[in-house]
């Protein structure tokens, strides 16, 4: 190519497109305004695709909306049907050099289902209606429009190994699975000895997607066949063993033989722990050192600066103060493992990130907005809080029963959901306590506290910039406030400055008989979390006194920081008595609180609107 013509429109003339010119040895040509047959080649391509979109839009009445889409499923299927005067072939086979295939085409805006993914309620369809909007660009996947999620996404992944080896994007991804297992040197091929007992092997498919629901990419992975599917075969295998060859990648010559594993395969029980170690070797020689409490944390100082990383699995995150040093890092794992950067941190463990200049905004918008459409709640009217003050739940034995599989589908994520929305952490709390023997009571209760969320769709955690490193912890208890078992709920939160780091709510082991014997638990559960996390900022080299702890109680203050027996409180369990023991070493204040300022009162109590949304406000949540 020597030339590019172009029309004369902005989007051509610019510096950018001047400099890709330029650097392509380009030169860039112009038609004359107003004059389309001195680029007529495009023109009448562009055209063509215009009315093929627009006969796909009208034939199901396809809302205008999805030109886009019409006009990107018009040039795929152009590309893939139409034949190319005198050569007799498609513009995809003179390309790739073979025959496209068209068997996976379908009509544009036809309806479809998805499947749904997941455990399903018993009588919960097993699809989502939606309407087939074309192809995947960057992957082998259909675009379709979920009718009752109203957005859209990519799916198509194979169910078996025959299904994905008549797809090359598939093939292609199994041929990079089995090169990763060559490069790490996990088996070698054996003949296997008689009486042998092999480890079965399959494919697993997946469509990995980013946070709009778009397919990024295609995955494989060949794992045993009775184990879990989540590992990774950079591990040395403490063991001898056997596995089958991989379903369709069967040697020619030498279709009975078995591949002796050298390294842990995708779901052995060894794999996990094996992968740990070899990372974990990795980076203490690289120099960095592990946290003393959480094993996960790997932290690296180069004179004044600190680079922080923490891995889940092979979920790996990292930052610091230098960027010199995250680039080195970054060098150094790719060097070593064969791994994707994923850029800056936007998404992790169902985490939605959002940085910028004055803080750190941590959310779960989209997981709340599917949880809304999953229990059909998206149309509901909101709710101000998630628990009315006059709720008072209890076993309700005379109660309509509810389906315990239903309710307990609708309790684990909204447990899911607390990992950011320390506001409802209380309700959903005391609603998971029924799912034994759920009642339509408790079902209501919960459907108020979806209510509440679609009211707070956007509400998370910031954290900002700003915020001193100075550590402060709250503690409140409600007493006898279960009606069951009449057991108080201790609700603890810790902050790191303004910003909230850590909180809990939780029923006590043992029935209190005193407001000061409640208080004096939660303060001990308090202390506990405290003493946790000054032991992982120690690890990044900041050190502090008395960290205070803010009760309401008074009577619990004095027996915390006056040892005598009392007989209203010799009977408290003396594993609470650490409480003391840290505030006799210097470790911690007890310091009283007034009520109206007492953070944690949000986590052992349904509250009033105006007192609810102020401790909201107080714990940090938008």
């Amino acid at each position: 190519m020597r030339a590019l013509r172009s029309d004369n429109g902005s989007k051509f003339k610019n510096d950018r497109f001047k400099t890709f010119c330029h650097s392509e040895g380009l030169e860039h040509q112009f038609s004359s305004p107003y004059v389309p047959q001195q680029n007529g080649v495009v023109e009448r391509k562009n055209w063509t695709l215009v009315e093929m979109a627009r006969m796909m839009l009208d034939e199901h009445r396809t809302p205008r909306k999805f030109w886009a889409e019409a006009i990107n499923t018009a040039c795929y299927v152009s590309n893939r049907i139409f034949l190319r005067a005198a050569l007799n072939k498609t513009s995809y086979e003179l390309r790739l050099r073979r025959q496209p295939k068209v068997s996976h085409l379908r009509v544009f805006s036809c309806r479809c289902f998805m499947l749904k993914q997941g455990n399903l309620d018993k009588f919960e369809p097993c699809s989502s209606d939606g309407v087939f909007l074309g192809y995947a660009t960057h992957s082998r996947a259909y675009r379709v429009w979920l009718l009752d999620f109203g957005r859209i996404v990519e799916t198509c992944e194979p169910h078996d190994v025959g299904h994905a080896l008549s797809d090359a994007n598939w093939v292609n991804a199994m041929h990079e699975e089995l090169e990763n297992f060559e490069r790490n040197q996990v088996w070698i091929l054996v003949e296997p000895p008689p009486h042998c007992n092999p480890i079965g092997t399959k494919w697993v498919f997946k469509n990995k997607q980013g946070e709009d629901g778009v397919v990024v990419i295609n995955k494989a992975r060949l794992v045993a066949q009775d184990g879990c599917e989540e590992c990774h075969p950079k591990w040395v295998y403490r063991g001898r063993g056997l596995c089958r060859q991989p379903p369709g990648f069967e040697h020619p010559k030498f279709p009975n033989r078995m591949f002796k594993l050298q390294k842990a395969l995708y779901g052995l029980k060894q794999a996990p722990r094996a992968w740990y170690e070899r990372l974990r070797k990795f980076l203490v020689d690289q120099g960095f050192q592990m946290g003393s409490v959480d094993k996960t944390l790997f932290l690296l100082k180069h004179g004044k600066d600190l680079l922080i990383v923490q891995i889940y699995v092979d979920d790996i995150i990292f930052g610091g103060s230098s960027h010199a040093l995250g680039s080195k890092f970054s060098e150094q794992m790719s060097s070593e493992f064969k791994m994707s950067m994923m850029g800056e941190l936007q998404l992790f463990l169902g985490l939605q990130i959002r940085q910028t200049p004055q803080g750190t905004f941590v959310h779960q918008s989209k997981y709340t907005t599917d949880l809304l459409w999953k229990f059909e709640m998206a149309d509901a009217s909101p709710q101000m809080t998630p628990m009315g003050t006059s709720t008072a739940l209890d076993a309700d034995e005379d109660g309509k029963e509810v389906d315990q599989k239903v309710y307990r589908g609708m309790i684990g994520p909204l447990l899911n959901l607390t990992a950011t929305r320390p506001d409802i952490h209380f309700a959903v709390g005391l609603c998971a306590c029924f799912q034994a023997s759920p009642r339509e009571s408790h079902r209501t209760a919960v459907k108020r506290i979806l209510r509440y969320i679609k009211f707070t769709l956007e509400f998370g955690l910031w954290y900002s910039v700003d915020s001193s490193l100075s550590l402060l912890g709250f503690s409140n208890s409600d007493l006898a406030g279960c009606r069951i078992d009449r057991k108080s709920t201790s609700g603890t939160c810790q902050f790191w400055g303004t910003s909230l780091v850590s909180w809990n709510s939780r029923k006590q082991s043992s029935v209190a008989t005193s407001t000061c014997e409640a208080e004096y638990a939660a303060a001990a559960s308090c202390c506990s979390q405290i003493l946790r996390m000054l032991a992982t900022l120690r690890d990044y080299g900041l050190t502090y006194g008395r960290i205070p702890i803010l009760c309401g109680s008074s009577s619990a203050i004095s027996v915390a920081k006056n040892p005598v027996l009392h007989s209203r409180n010799k009977h408290i369990d003396v594993r609470y008595h650490f409480l003391r023991e840290n505030y006799e070493k210097g470790m911690i204040d007890i310091v009283k609180v007034a009520s109206e300022n007492q953070v944690a009162d949000i986590l052992t109590k349904p509250l009033d609107l105006e007192t609810f949304a102020r401790l909201r406000g107080e714990l940090g949540g938008w």
